[in-house]
């Protein structure tokens, strides 16, 4: 009984072995999709899901440059304003 005991406790143990020694390092994400699967169906799925989110966002966030940004000389012309008698800082 107890020769079985030490021979589970061998076969535990976390020391290097041939086939640990042999397998490549995964040093960075790269490393690990052709492990995990590169680019499937579920994949598409989650951009195809998220694209509309994305989209509005991007919209929303750069439309408030177009809108905020007025230029430095910008004057509307109104015919009743330049018809009248007032001066340029009045109009």
């Amino acid at each position: 009984m107890s020769e079985m005991k030490n021979q589970k406790n061998l076969n535990n143990s976390i020391g290097p072995t041939e086939t640990t020694r042999l397998r490549s390092k995964l040093e960075n994400f790269d490393d690990v999709l052709p492990y995990v699967g590169d680019y499937g169906r579920y994949q598409w799925l989650l951009l195809l899901s998220l694209l509309p989110y994305g989209t509005t966002y991007a919209f929303l966030y750069f439309s408030q440059f177009f809108i905020t940004i007025i230029p430095a000389e910008h004057w509307c012309r109104i015919d009743e304003l330049v018809n009248s008698n007032f001066t340029q800082e009045e109009r």
